[in-house]
């Protein structure tokens, strides 16, 4: 399992900033500027992978509090009708 850091969508913009979270990823395949479903104290959010490999050292602080991205990336939207929220 690797660690990972994101960044989640806006809601309004639609654009990916912000502060980058730290996240575990059973995806071992998962590559920088995949956008994958994360779970937040808020519920599930949309995020887009900023930083893969993230050395273990960065995160030593709160990997106690770690959670984990469980899923392969994303398929891509074609069609802005298709966005569920």
């Amino acid at each position: 399992m690797q660690i990972v850091k994101v960044q989640f969508k806006h809601s309004q913009s639609g654009e990916f900033r912000g502060t980058q979270y730290s996240y575990f990823a059973e995806d071992e395949n998962l590559k920088i500027d995949d956008e994958v479903e994360v779970d937040t104290k808020f519920g599930k959010s949309i995020a887009k992978v900023t930083q893969i490999n993230v050395p273990a050292d960065e995160v030593v602080t709160f990997i106690d509090y770690m959670k984990t991205i469980p899923k392969a990336p994303l398929e891509p939207i074609i069609n802005k009708e298709d966005v569920p929220f």
